[in-house]
């Protein structure tokens, strides 16, 4: 080890480094509004709490009002600028060293404050946000690590009061002449490259980010790559198929929500979600507004119940689904309840019920009887145990289960549409408003063309 980097400080080093990936990752969800992004996506996602710290008004600093308004920068951004600072710090100048008592007091009161910060933070998710988002509480845990190591190296050599003769000279070692040499130049050239290199690190952390959520520059590339049809094709055709001919029965029931496609020739998308989680909000509102309009009619959609057990009102909404199902009107109900999801605790679905025309008294009896509650956990211990399915929303296209990082893209939805207009202009079958009208025969699979 040199003698301005013990060991301490390269370990301090090594956990910035951790945390600014992870800050970095947690700037992306605050950015995007989506926890499936990336190391979210994979640590995190609808398992952890990301969702519900993320959609928290002390996500931001100063905090949101209660109703989203008023909330400044996101606290991600501000550990990352943090992070990237002291980190510059350690790797560049290392430990302040002998002859320096003030920078180390510097450093142990920005250390401290982050701490403090930290320990906050820790408490709001365990007693406030009453969730824990994994990403998160290993920045915490970072950022006291640090605090502990500098702490216990600070014991071990304490402050180093620089000694003086008996005029009351400096009275420094060999060792110490070189190291007040190397921190002479600090004030020059060391706090100037740890200055610039925390603004370069933290500007291309919050670029790269910006750039990665579905806006810029790595989505508008991945969307060039999955424009191509050999791309598409390839992506849709290495999904497993999970539903198939021989057990479509088994998945998709004559009671099922349906959105029903035009004769011949369709696309079939099976579709599980959970009506209070927000990644579900997001596809809902990305699929039906974008998705389905590029099939023209010829897409069918079966909604199938699948509520998480980290949403706590994810029964009660699924139950209320089901119960205007029997009424004729799933689809405007879950619509409704989406839009109320933040707002479940306490939502008045007998009111809602009402203001949407509907028998409020035999609503309230079946969302609350023995029957919808056993149809609703039915869809999810099959898609569970039959399917493997384990978050939402799940997204089966013809069978073939698509991935969350293809599902998003509106590129890979319209050559699949490209695909079937072009199968159905081939048979004679027409497309959109020129389509045949009379009633087809039987098809052989409930799932469409096969591919």
């Amino acid at each position: 080890m040199s003698k301005n980097h013990p060991w301490p400080s390269w370990v301090c080093f090594l956990l910035c480094l951790v945390a600014i990936a992870l800050s970095s990752s947690l700037y992306q969800v605050s950015v995007s509004g989506n926890s499936e992004v990336g190391l979210a996506g994979s640590i995190c996602g609808e398992g952890g709490g990301c969702d519900k710290v993320a959609e928290s008004p002390w996500s931001q600093f100063p905090p949101a009002k209660e109703d989203g308004t008023g909330g400044g920068v996101s606290v991600s951004l501000l550990g990352l600028i943090y992070f990237c600072a002291i980190g510059s710090f350690f790797g560049i100048i290392g430990w302040p060293a002998k002859g320096h008592p003030l920078l180390k007091k510097l450093l142990i009161s920005i250390l401290g404050l982050g701490a403090l910060g930290s320990i906050a933070f820790i408490g709001l998710m365990a007693f406030v946000v009453k969730a824990f988002c994994i990403l998160c509480t290993g920045v915490h845990i970072c950022n006291l690590l640090i605090l502990v190591l500098v702490l216990f190296f600070l014991r071990k050599h304490g402050l180093d009061p620089v000694a003086t003769d008996e005029k009351g000279k400096v009275k420094l070692s060999e060792r110490a002449q070189y190291i007040q040499e190397v921190e002479n130049q600090y004030p020059q050239k060391g706090w100037m490259v740890v200055t610039l290199l925390t603004f370069i690190l933290s500007s291309m952390s919050a670029w790269g980010v910006s750039k990665s959520i579905g806006m810029g520059h790595l989505v508008t590339k991945l969307e060039g790559v999955l424009s191509s049809g050999y791309a598409v094709e390839a992506a849709y055709a290495k999904a497993p198929k999970l539903i198939t001919s021989k057990n479509e029965k088994q998945f998709i029931r004559p009671d099922d929500p349906i959105l029903q496609a035009k004769p011949f020739l369709r696309n079939t998308v099976v579709l599980y979600s959970d009506l209070q989680c927000p990644s579900c909000a997001r596809f809902d509102s990305f699929f039906f507004n974008e998705v389905v309009p590029l099939f023209e009619g010829h897409l069918r959609v079966v909604y199938k119940h699948y509520p998480l057990n980290m949403h706590e009102y994810a029964i009660p909404a699924a139950r209320a689904a089901e119960a205007g199902r029997l009424q004729g009107k799933f689809w405007e109900v879950q619509h409704e309840i989406r839009k109320s999801r933040n707002e479940l605790a306490n939502y008045d679905y007998g009111a809602m019920a009402e203001s949407m025309g509907l028998d409020k008294t035999k609503f309230l009896k079946d969302m609350n009887s023995v029957a919808v509650g056993k149809r609703v956990l039915e869809d999810k211990n099959l898609g569970r145990s039959k399917l493997g399915i384990s978050s939402t929303p799940t997204v089966l296209l013809n069978g073939r289960l698509i991935e969350r990082s293809v599902r998003d893209i509106k590129a890979f939805w319209e050559k699949r549409a490209e695909a079937l207009k072009r199968m159905r202009l081939d048979a004679g079958q027409g497309w959109g408003a020129d389509a045949k009208k009379r009633e087809p025969d039987k098809p052989k699979s409930l799932l469409g063309p096969k591919k």
